[in-house]
């Protein structure tokens, strides 16, 4: 199954043909600070929450063992 991000070009970058991501498949975004992980993470989890129904709603879990959680709502707020 593949999720996608809702950014086209990472999207198109992921595309693995009929190599896609296990179901309950954990990924790993590193970089270092100020490389964007946070914010690509945001974007991400809001894209997938916007497309979200009533019907099957959608829940995201964001942790972040380095940003204090007011920094996180900032970006989130962006």
């Amino acid at each position: 199954m593949s999720l996608p991000t809702g950014i086209l070009e990472l999207d198109r970058l992921l595309d693995m043909g009929d190599e896609k991501f296990d179901d309950g498949t954990v990924i790993l975004i590193r970089g270092g600070p100020g490389a964007g992980k946070t914010t690509l993470a945001i974007q991400i989890l809001d894209n997938q929450l916007a497309n979200s129904s009533p019907e099957e709603p959608q829940f995201a879990l964001f942790l972040s063992l380095e940003n204090p959680s007011q920094r996180v709502l900032n970006y989130a707020r962006v």
